[in-house]
């Protein structure tokens, strides 16, 4: 596996991991509307939820409240709103930072492979520091 093909790996990860923690925020979402419905005992928060408005009941009768009314427990977060939410990721940046590797770094000198700055022996292929700057043109 190339450079390339690792960096494309860990940004899906990374997307993965950021798409999870977004799921995982709607649910506490969900949980915090619910508890809102549970304590106020109105309609605050039914525009946010899928049962909002006229649908029809399990007798068969169009109504406007929601199957979970009477019990305050029926908050479910529009699909609308949940795609937009959870689709957000889509439209994120990169999620993996830019990595100078040790080669391209400014302060690896040339033949004898070892970072001028911190001392480090010997520079391998994939090496890389948090300190890293980026040579900017071959006499650096």
């Amino acid at each position: 596996m190339g450079l390339e093909e690792v960096k494309q790996m860990d940004d899906l990860i990374s997307r993965q991991v950021a798409q999870h923690k977004i799921n995982a925020l709607i649910d506490e979402f969900e949980t915090i509307m619910k508890d809102i419905r549970e304590r106020h005992v109105d309609d605050s928060v039914c525009g946010l939820c899928e049962y909002d408005g006229s649908f029809i009941s399990d007798s068969g009768n169009w109504c406007n409240e929601c199957p979970g009314f009477e019990r305050d427990d029926c908050f479910k977060l529009k699909d609308q709103y949940r795609e937009e939410w959870a689709g957000a990721i889509k439209n994120l940046p990169s999620a993996q930072p830019e990595i100078i590797r040790c080669r391209n770094c400014k302060f690896a000198s040339g033949d004898s492979r070892i970072c001028m700055k911190f001392g480090h022996s010997p520079i391998g292929e994939l090496d890389f520091c948090s300190w890293a700057e980026r040579r900017t043109n071959e006499t650096d």
